[in-house]
């Protein structure tokens, strides 16, 4: 039964439809039992690993690694505990995983449509447009001379062509939606809702769900509480965060280095600062109550980030070198800049 008066009439038309069409087509051939639910989100979670283990195998070479990285996106708890409940941010992860492999092979259109699909499961997905869109407008930018103006032109047109595609989809597979609550109902609910929810601050102080930063979700500060057992213990929307710390603080450390030489590494850093920044400008306009279990989106950048990290750049001293020393010429420079006025 519910825990909460009236919540089987709470249909929440900010999210997109897909996976609960999913999970509507399970309940509706196989049964109405929890565990039907979870089976959309359980192969996903499978898929994501198996990806993950592509990923890293295409970036590094290096089979023990590729599957130490999907045995710990396996293995951690946020991947255990989102992967096996009927929430969206699930499939998320995966349409990530799925646009990072092809990034990393320079099919950037196509992770491009890839992300607007994931778009059409939970719009937080589309986060990960920003930097596909930014690699899309630089490849069109190179091949005209390396012009600022074509980098720019092209950003502002595939962000608009973009869009215009992702409202298409959303528009076709919303057609049953529609066709039960109209088509004005659907657009205030659907889009122009959606916009205002997602931006504003939904529930704060007592009574309300634990909410939290982004920047919080690394260091496991304010993490979500998914469910509350017999014997009073909390399963919390958490990952392994001291390894989930310690990728974003690698990932800054190093993030020099694709400007200086390793170039593959800038997909890495390029696609998980991009979303990320996604989260931290949502969280800037006014989407405050963000929640602990958004950051499942992360969980295949933070571990590729640290397979790639450990087997392709830890090992070399010199990248270490130059990496810091990138960092040291920046900070001398602003604090020169400083002292100067």
């Amino acid at each position: 039964m519910p825990d909460k008066q009236g919540i089987n009439n709470f249909i929440n038309w900010e999210h997109p439809p897909l996976a609960k069409y999913l999970i509507g087509l399970l309940m509706y051939f196989v049964g109405d039992y929890p565990v039907y639910w979870r089976i959309p989100v359980i192969l996903t979670g499978a898929l994501t690993v198996l990806l993950v283990f592509l990923v890293v195998h295409k970036i590094t070479g290096n089979f023990p690694a590729s599957l130490t990285t999907s045995i710990l996106v396996l293995v951690d708890p946020m991947s255990r505990a989102l992967f096996s409940i009927a929430l969206l941010d699930g499939y998320v992860a995966l349409f990530t995983v799925i646009a990072l492999y092809l990034t990393i092979q320079r099919r950037y259109r196509e992770a491009l449509l890839v992300v607007l699909i994931g778009g059409c499961f939970k719009a937080s997905a589309l986060f990960t447009t920003i930097p596909i869109l930014i690699l899309v407008a630089r490849e069109e930018a190179i091949g005209r001379g390396k012009s600022v103006l074509v980098f720019i032109r092209s950003l502002v047109k595939y962000t608009a062509i973009s869009a215009i595609l992702y409202t298409s989809l959303l528009v076709l597979v919303s057609v049953p939606v529609m066709s039960y609550m109209g088509i004005t109902q659907w657009f205030n609910y659907a889009l122009v809702g959606a916009v205002k929810w997602h931006a504003s601050t939904k529930c704060i102080g007592a009574g309300c769900p634990v909410s939290s930063a982004p920047w919080e979700w690394f260091m496991g500060l304010n993490s979500f509480p998914l469910y509350i057992y017999p014997d009073g213990s909390v399963l919390y929307a958490s990952g392994f965060y001291p390894l989930w710390s310690l990728s974003l603080i690698l990932l800054v450390l190093f993030t020099p280095l694709p400007y200086t030489r390793d170039r593959t590494y800038g997909y890495i850093v390029l696609v998980f600062l991009g979303t990320l920044l996604g989260y931290i400008g949502l969280w800037i306009i006014g989407g405050r109550t963000q929640y602990s279990f958004y950051a499942i989106h992360f969980t295949p950048l933070v571990y590729t980030n640290l397979a790639y990290i450990f087997t392709k750049i830890l090992p070399h001293e010199e990248l270490v070198r130059e990496a810091v020393g990138e960092w040291k010429r920046v900070i001398s420079d602003i604090i020169s800049k400083l002292l100067l006025t």
